[in-house]
């Protein structure tokens, strides 16, 4: 479809105005044109979304209308003046109906994408909180874990925060520190942290008592 509109574009834009010099052959021609163009999206109806078919069939007879207008003019069918300036205050009307409709209808689809996309990310980011997880059932959780979920080329980083801070970081990302050159991770879960573990993550978002049970 691509391929055939765009030598269509080419034939109204590029090869009409050089059909002839004179202008009522140029907007029989151009009437023509249109209405192929007319017949064409009708039967074809080239885009996926009916409403675009629509606007773009509703486009075809635009093209249609403001050619023959043209014609109209050129044969005196219509007299210049008071006449003649509506007519192009109804073609201006016209066109801009369209452009109208189709900001809309792209605005419509815009809200459409954004509103999969937050769907799509709250379930990306739909998690479960495991502060009153005992050492068997982290033990438990994760061997499921590695065993179903996580394939053999895959690794596990850990990284420890407070609560208000996991929210957080959920939504803005976790922050590199200056000190570790990045951002610190640990290979151990939290059934099997040490000390070390606690001190380096403390050291980056200090620890209320009920936040994490420190490991010996």
């Amino acid at each position: 479809f691509e391929i055939a509109d765009m030598y269509r574009r080419i034939i109204f834009i590029g090869i009409l105005p050089l059909v002839s010099s004179i202008p009522t052959s140029r907007a029989s021609f151009g009437c023509i044109l249109a209405i192929m163009s007319v017949a064409y999206f009708r039967e074809e109806q080239p885009y996926r979304v009916d409403f675009t078919n629509f606007i773009a069939h509703l486009a075809q007879f635009c093209i249609l209308v403001t050619f023959y207008a043209a014609l109209t003019i050129e044969t005196s069918a219509i007299n210049f003046g008071l006449e003649g300036e509506l007519l192009g205050v109804f073609l201006v009307l016209l066109n801009m109906i369209i452009m109208v409709l189709a900001f809309w209808v792209a605005w419509k689809s815009f809200q459409k994408q954004q509103q999969k996309a937050n769907m799509k990310q709250e379930k990306a980011y739909h998690s479960e909180w495991a502060i009153g997880f005992s050492r068997n059932k982290f033990n438990t959780t994760f061997s499921s874990i590695w065993k179903h979920s996580v394939p053999s080329s895959y690794t596990l980083l850990f990284y420890y925060t407070t609560k208000n801070q996991a929210s957080q970081h959920r939504k803005s990302g976790i922050p590199a520190q200056y000190k570790y050159q990045g951002v610190p991770f640990t290979l151990r879960p939290p059934h099997d942290t040490t000390k070390n573990d606690f001190n380096v993550f403390s050291s980056v978002n200090p620890f209320e008592n009920d936040d994490i049970e420190q490991q010996d």
